[in-house]
């Protein structure tokens, strides 16, 4: 390559290393936003991509990983009412807001992670009884909708 120097081989040497870990994080992302198997192929392990999410942000913050690992990251944090209108735009998207290289998940999977979301805004304590009372009816509306989805 006609390197000068052998910092320069060690940076070239280090960015090569930076784009195959990259790489690497971004099939475990995919991996862990496919639907587990022995759950009738609706659940998500929210955690699991919360996590790989977070190591593809730490090794490119610029990497776009997904409407669905986004809102897998806000429901791992508690966060049902970020979690919601992104999981809206997975469920309207035609890829479902899958991970870059995945397969789009189930859209069954996807409203059951919508009905995680509402029950998390239906126990927030700040929120109004009446908002609370329309989250449960959306989770009740969300499971109906993923149990017909899954057939």
């Amino acid at each position: 390559r006609g390197f000068k120097k052998a910092s320069e081989r060690r940076d070239a040497a280090q960015l090569d290393r930076d784009r195959v870990f990259l790489a690497s994080a971004i099939r475990d992302l995919g991996a862990a936003a496919r639907p587990l198997d022995g759950a009738g192929g609706i659940a998500i392990n929210v955690k699991a991509v919360a996590d790989a999410r977070a190591r593809v942000a730490s090794l490119q913050p610029a990497a776009g990983t997904g409407t669905l690992a986004e809102a897998c990251a806000c429901l791992a944090e508690g966060d049902g009412e970020r979690a919601g209108p992104l999981l809206d735009e997975s469920l309207a998207g035609a890829a479902r807001g899958a991970p870059p290289g995945a397969s789009p998940p189930p859209r069954s999977a996807l409203l059951a992670l919508k009905v995680r979301a509402s029950l998390l805004r239906a126990r927030d304590k700040t929120a109004t009884p009446r908002a609370r009372r329309r989250a449960v009816l959306a989770a009740t509306q969300h499971v109906g909708l993923a149990r017909a989805a899954a057939g």
